[in-house]
């Protein structure tokens, strides 16, 4: 390994150890493979797993969140994309709230989520072949960092056919909650994206930064119990969404001590909308071509029809275009809502 200086983590608030990571502690980006030794792509947490197993890596706790500091600078994470989410639409649902909500980070293949006081960290590695696989990290600093594969607990929200194109995948959403965070009403059926109305995104969520007016619908939550809002239809047709616009502080609204940062970006939380689709898109491509081509096999066995190496049935073709046409379309954000100002 070649000798790296200090590296250090973002600053954390006053409270806090560990700020610093020791010399050599975390491995250059580079060392977190994607290839096996058999040649078969590896899950970077798996890699991650590895170096800590092995000694190369060694993961700092502190004292208030754990584990998360010098995770996210092993993978490579930066902190400047924390967002902010309080609506209870999680796994912990029974630790989030607009006083506790929940942070994500990310960068191009990995999404780490941490809820102050829990026991775990939810981590999810995008494998482009297979999707969204879902890890938990115990936070437990008495305990060796271990990250453990998790399936039904996640794939029951993280696999649906409205939410994630039908593949194991991650998703952004848009919901008015309650008081104490519970749902009183989704804005739209399914996730996020780029086509979704600026002034229906990211309600349940803390925004920060300077837009137009009443680009988004984030910072507010109705006053009122969730529970006591009979028909959430027509209540969300009344509620103005639009107020909590244009917010460069979040001071008072929670406590910024138990965070890596007290700002819940909106570029952050346009990047993720559109990666998050993006990234399920790139599955469902691979899914849907690999599903072609058996039943282009299953079609050649059976009426001993040939085609040269490579190539394809027009039937196949059709369907492989399809796939690819909406990925590219995605990706280059086609029909995508106007956002309404810089």
């Amino acid at each position: 390994m070649a000798a790296q200086g200090p590296v250090d983590v973002a600053p954390l608030p006053a409270g806090h150890t560990n700020i610093h990571v020791p010399d050599f502690a975390m491995p250059p980006a580079a060392q977190l493979t994607t290839t096996g030794a058999d040649g078969e792509r590896v899950d970077p947490i798996e890699s991650l797993q590895g170096l800590i197993a092995d000694g190369t890596v060694q993961l700092p706790h502190d004292s208030v969140v754990g584990y998360l500091p010098s995770l996210l600078a092993a993978l490579d994470i930066d902190v400047s994309s924390q967002n902010l989410v309080f609506s209870r639409t999680s796994l912990q649902t029974d630790r989030i709230a607009p006083w506790a909500p929940r942070a994500l980070y990310f960068n191009d293949d990995i999404y780490v989520g941490y809820v102050q006081e829990s026991p775990i960290l939810e981590i999810a590695s995008i494998d482009p072949d297979g999707g969204a696989v879902f890890y938990t990290m115990r936070q437990d600093g008495d305990l060796p960092p271990t990250f453990t594969r998790e399936t039904t607990l996640c794939l029951g929200c993280h696999d649906s056919g409205n939410v994630t194109a039908g593949v194991p995948g991650v998703m952004t959403r848009s919901v008015l909650v309650g008081r104490l965070g519970y749902s009183a009403g989704t804005l739209h059926q399914g996730a996020l994206s780029d086509r979704t109305p600026p002034a229906e995104r990211f309600a349940g969520w803390y925004v920060t930064g300077t837009h137009a007016p009443g680009a988004h619908a984030g910072n507010v939550y109705a006053p009122e119990l969730s529970t006591s809002i009979e028909d959430k239809n027509r209540y969300l047709t009344t509620f103005d969404l639009n107020t909590g616009g244009n917010v460069t502080d979040l001071q008072g609204r929670f406590d910024h001590s138990v965070y890596l940062s007290g700002h819940s970006d909106l570029v952050a939380l346009l990047v993720l909308t559109h990666q998050t689709r993006v990234h399920n898109i790139i599955t469902k491509a691979q899914e849907d071509t690999r599903d072609a081509l058996r039943v282009q096999a299953a079609a050649l066995r059976s009426t001993g029809e040939t085609v040269a190496e490579g190539a394809m049935l027009p039937v196949t073709e059709v369907r492989v275009a399809e796939r690819v046409e909406a990925l590219l379309r995605e990706m280059l954000f086609v029909g995508a809502a106007p956002i309404g100002g810089p």
